[in-house]
């Protein structure tokens, strides 16, 4: 019986917000009370009495939730808006906090992905043999000439190809060829997954190779070969889960040990 109860109820509600004339405040939360208490939810007249419940859903309580009032406190001269106990400049002073403490927070992340994951070594990185370099959907092809074996020829040609005026030295020249090539192969593949991302979220395409990069010339250089566009991403993940630490972990069982 409940099941159809529940049915019932949700049919109420849905013609309660279409039917004519448009419903009140009023009349959406006596709808969700019937609604909610088809569903076994609410607390009965009797749990009620005994004290059972330590929680207020109902109309009374949504009216006192929901009302709204103006406070003393102003920003600017305009009085804090009050809908209950939730104040609105209270809100708004949160978001303008969170973002500086965001923002903040993803620079000191580069700064330290900065020193730990970006040990820059030209003998390990590579120059295309091929210009410009085939980079066919799917997985990224990596560089075929390794910096070190790469001739004069083959230094001027990609750095005239990247156009940088060619160094004067051997020993600039590879250098500058090598970081080059880190530039050239992150251009690449944001490209690549910029072209993916479009064909396959606003074109809805199927049947798309999903682009992987080519492995890293130097793994502990992952975060200096990475492009300046995919690093905020992986900062901004890293703060993300930084916060759910926070939120989910820490300030549980601050509460759970502390009472507070």
């Amino acid at each position: 019986r409940r099941p159809a109860a529940a049915i019932a109820a949700a049919a109420a509600l849905l013609s309660t917000l279409v039917a004519a004339p448009p419903p009140t405040l009023s009349d959406v939360i006596s709808s969700l009370d019937y609604a909610v208490a088809a569903l076994g939810l609410w607390p009965t007249a009797e749990s009620a009495a005994a004290g059972d419940h330590d929680w207020c859903v109902n109309a009374e309580c949504m009216r006192t939730v929901f009302r709204v009032s103006a406070s003393e406190v102003t920003l600017g001269g305009m009085p804090d808006v009050v809908i209950g106990d939730f104040s609105v400049l209270r809100f708004l002073l949160s978001v303008v906090v969170a973002g500086v403490v965001t923002n903040v927070a993803m620079r000191i992340a580069d700064r330290i992905a900065c020193m730990l994951f970006a040990h820059f070594d030209a003998s390990k990185c590579s120059l295309p043999s091929v210009l410009p370099w085939p980079d066919p959907p799917g997985n990224s092809t990596p560089f075929d000439v390794p910096v070190p074996e790469a001739s004069e020829e083959q230094l001027a040609k990609f750095l005239a190809f990247r156009g940088v005026a060619l160094p004067a030295t051997e020993a600039a020249r590879r250098e500058a060829a090598a970081r080059e090539a880190v530039s050239y192969m992150a251009e690449l593949f944001d490209r690549k997954h910029n072209d993916w991302c479009y064909r396959h979220y606003a074109l809805k395409e199927k049947g798309l190779s999903f682009p992987y990069r080519a492995p890293f010339m130097n793994a502990w250089d992952f975060y200096g070969e990475t492009s300046a566009h995919l690093r905020p991403v992986g900062n901004g993940q890293v703060i993300f889960a930084l916060h759910h630490t926070v939120e989910g972990l820490l300030l549980p069982l601050l509460y759970f040990s502390s009472g507070d």
